[in-house]
């Protein structure tokens, strides 16, 4: 498991920060690694140690590479990605999908950090819900709602 915690008032003031141009916002970080997990623990402002970008992104795909210092990204979406985030965290000198993003404030959400196709409505639920569905807008809307976890 793989997870990245971030402050919502951390994730609030980044996302002024880059919808107002800045191209990305680094924070330190702290890295806690038991039983197979690893967990970023994102604080508040730059420090001189493991480092965590926060950029949007149109298309929410791995970067290419990080800095040595670098231990993550955060990505938020934008455009037709608007309201989805994905997560990468180097273990080792590799670097992979987070499971999960944790908002941690009001609601304490847990954002899942999978792609679209790698989540699905069970046949039952679409049926049963196809109003809620609909009402929503869509099925990716409707997956991304009952995505979050208090």
């Amino acid at each position: 498991m793989k997870r990245v915690v971030v402050p919502y008032g951390v994730l609030r003031d980044d996302l002024r920060l880059l919808l107002g141009g800045q191209l990305s916002v680094v924070h330190g970080v702290g890295v806690s690694r038991w039983d197979g997990t690893t967990e970023v623990l994102v604080h508040p402002g730059r420090s001189s140690g493991q480092l965590l970008i926060v950029s949007l992104a149109e298309e929410l795909r791995a970067p290419g590479s990080l800095p040595d210092e670098c231990v993550g990204a955060l990505e938020v979406g934008t455009g037709a990605n608007r309201g989805r985030a994905r997560a990468y965290i180097k273990v080792g000198s590799e670097l992979g999908a987070a499971d999960e993003i944790s908002v941690v404030g009001p609601g304490m959400h847990t954002v899942s950090s999978k792609p679209r196709g790698e989540l699905g409505v069970e046949h039952s639920v679409g049926e049963r819900w196809s109003r809620t569905v609909g009402g929503l807008g869509g099925v990716d809307v409707y997956l991304r709602l009952t995505g979050l976890t208090a």
